[in-house]
């Protein structure tokens, strides 16, 4: 866990359209683990940098969890998807990803997964102007292309 620092070698990533990977952190961290109780979805959103300081621990020396885990793409992957030989997406995890690193590594991987629990489950369904906010938020994602192929 580490902000993007350009390092030598052959490179890949995951990424995950930043709306949805704002819904899976939200209902992961906020919701199941209680990182910010009390906090309802609308407030979270609105003043989500605020909520994010006020009940934010560290994680690694460099690195603090809620602001890792809310952060754009941008600071985790960096600006440049040319950097990377391959850019996979969060619903190629066990078919191509689990493929490239067996073929990489010559050996068998279990199935691969990621949780995907229902956001319906929770009732986190956004309104526009919470999209909208989502929206600019993670712009450059969206600018850079961490959300299409």
């Amino acid at each position: 866990v580490e902000w993007f620092n350009l390092v030598p070698g052959e490179k890949i990533c995951i990424k995950r359209d930043p709306i949805e990977r704002f819904m899976s952190c939200y209902k992961d961290k906020v919701l199941r683990e209680k990182h910010c109780k009390g906090i309802s979805f609308n407030g979270f959103v609105t003043k989500m940098d605020e909520i994010i300081q006020r009940h934010d621990f560290q994680q690694t020396p460099n690195v603090k969890f809620l602001k890792y885990h809310f952060a754009p793409q941008h600071k985790i992957l960096g600006s440049d998807k040319s950097i990377y030989k391959h850019v996979f997406d969060i619903s190629e995890i066990d078919t191509k990803v689990k493929q490239y690193l067996e073929d990489m590594w010559k050996i068998k991987l279990p199935k691969l997964h990621c949780r995907n629990q229902s956001q319906r489950r929770y009732g986190l369904i956004l309104t526009k102007s919470q999209r909208r906010i989502l929206e600019k938020r993670y712009e450059k994602d969206y600018q850079i292309g961490w959300c299409f192929d």
